[in-house]
């Protein structure tokens, strides 16, 4: 049978955890030092490109990559520095989550920069050609995605931490299925929006008449549309009946004609009857 050699009453144990600790904290700034300095080499590319190119994407870049927390680099280098000590499981775990939601968070805010650029192109563009154009719808969508980002980005954090989301997305399917059978109205409405905006069946400015009342389109709102009448109040209808029922529509015609009818007495005399053409012309 082997005999069996115990060096630790030497010192052995001692001397390599010391060495661990040191080449972990070697480990540490050294990774931090390279991220700073990738992070500084990428800012640099960027800004050469973008002498070249006359498109304002690759200015959001930069103010993105100089936007990076210094709390990523901090945890990512204590992550990769831990894997040469013996620590407990859940050390690690917590910095893995750590990391992962800076990284969410981060990439929602920069998704948010993106989404902002291209609304306000996209506003801009339908300014110029259509000064009147209703830009709300715009905006509504550009929220829509907004919100919808955190609730990916939840998710995403929950699935990392080996959270099972299944249960979860069924009840979010459920609770939705709820909330739209409470809400219909107001989602008929949303979604009447979206037809007025795509097909355009009229647009701010237009003359208009809807059933028994005529006016002016003043506002097309997500949920409602707002019309000037000819006796000057505001008639708030719903975009669901503005999608549903015969719009006469006169801000389209190039000319519009009315007729006025009037009539004078039987006692008029013939010189001032032939001076009534004139008059009404």
């Amino acid at each position: 049978m082997a005999n069996v050699v115990d060096f630790s009453g030497l010192g052995f144990g001692t001397y390599i955890l010391q060495q661990n600790i040191l080449t972990a904290f070697a480990v540490f700034f050294l990774s931090i030092l390279a991220l700073r300095i990738f992070r500084g080499r990428v800012i640099s590319l960027i800004k050469k490109l973008a002498e070249k190119t006359k498109s304002n994407l690759d200015d959001l870049l930069i103010a993105l990559v100089e936007r990076i927390p210094w709390t990523f680099y901090v945890l990512v280098s204590a992550y990769l520095s831990i894997s040469f000590l013996v620590v407990p499981q859940v050390v690690t775990d917590v910095l893995w989550y750590a990391i992962v939601f800076v990284i969410v968070y981060y990439g929602i805010r920069a998704t948010y920069i993106f989404i902002d650029h291209f609304r306000d192109q996209l506003i801009e563009r339908r300014i110029q050609t259509d000064p009147k154009e209703d830009v709300s719808f715009i905006r509504l969508l550009a929220n829509i995605v907004k919100y919808s980002m955190w609730v990916v980005g939840g998710l995403l954090i929950l699935a990392n931490m080996k959270i099972d989301i299944s249960a979860l997305l069924a009840g979010m399917g459920v609770g939705g299925i709820a909330i739209a059978l409470a809400a219909q109205n107001v989602f008929e409405d949303i979604f009447s929006s979206f037809s007025i905006y795509f097909d355009k069946p009229f647009r701010i400015g237009d003359f208009i008449i809807i059933g028994d009342d005529m006016g002016v389109v003043d506002k097309i709102g997500v949920k409602t549309t707002r019309i000037k009448t000819l006796r000057g109040e505001e008639l708030v209808v719903s975009n669901r009946e503005m999608t549903s029922t015969r719009i006469h529509n006169f801000g389209k015609m190039p000319h519009r004609r009315i007729d006025f009818k009037f009539g004078v007495t039987y006692q008029t005399p013939v010189e001032k009857m032939k001076k009534i053409p004139q008059m009404v012309r």
